[in-house]
């Protein structure tokens, strides 16, 4: 029972770098992205009216967790993911890879494949849309941010949960904008850093409720 719970519990601190660096990557997808971010507004605002956002309404925000998709895809926040392992003799494209090999997943250039994702440098939750753009296709849970097979990441659902309750949550109450003066890059290089882990490169954002109302909402909830 104690190896359980140690197990369980080393879920919450495993995720702090990545999850915070996939916040971190909404911030400033947002301040980099006003059209997104009106397009998300729009769908909480049609949803959940003037109320907090709930899991309850996750199946009715298609946008949103396309969102959610674009941003571990964009972000990369492991680029190279963890080591594997193979169990046995394997072939790949003619290459013979000997059983205990140690093989790195790239992410990174899976979510940026030209041929899986037209344009990949541009930011654009819609790819993850149907035709109708009423339904997300893709689970976030399924994403190559979380690597496969047996290593992929055990608190996948954990970390997909609340990047979706997060960005609805801080969307349907604020908007984020670019501090005024600050013209931030659009190249993925001058953005992020280049590290196992990889996060947004300092940046500088305004962080403003959306209104009035909202304000008073906001401070009732405090």
């Amino acid at each position: 029972m104690e190896t359980i719970r140690n197990c369980a519990g080393i879920g919450y601190p495993a995720a702090g770098d990545t999850t915070g660096s996939a916040i971190l990557s909404l911030f400033l997808a947002m301040s980099l992205h006003p059209e997104v971010q009106q397009r998300a507004q729009e769908e909480l605002d049609s949803v959940c009216q003037s109320r907090m956002p709930e899991f309850s309404d996750r199946q009715n925000l298609p946008y949103i967790n396309a969102l959610c998709i674009e941003i571990l895809r964009w972000s990369s926040t492991v680029p190279l993911a963890f080591p594997h392992t193979t169990v046995e003799d394997d072939y790949y494209n003619g290459l013979f890879i000997p059983a205990r090999s140690i093989v790195m997943v790239d992410s990174f250039s899976m979510n940026f494949n030209e041929e899986t994702y037209p344009q990949p440098h541009k930011f654009d939750p819609e790819r993850f849309l149907s035709a109708d753009r009423k339904t997300c296709v893709v689970s976030s849970a399924s994403s190559a941010a979380f690597s496969f097979g047996k290593r992929k990441c055990p608190g996948r659902y954990l970390a997909d949960a609340e990047l979706f309750y997060i960005a609805a949550s801080v969307l349907k109450w604020f908007t984020i904008k670019p501090q005024p003066g600050v013209v931030l890059p659009v190249r993925h290089e001058e953005l992020f850093t280049s590290e196992i882990v990889s996060s947004p490169l300092p940046f500088k954002c305004m962080i403003q409720p959306r209104g009035e109302q909202h304000d008073a909402l906001i401070k009732d909830a405090l």
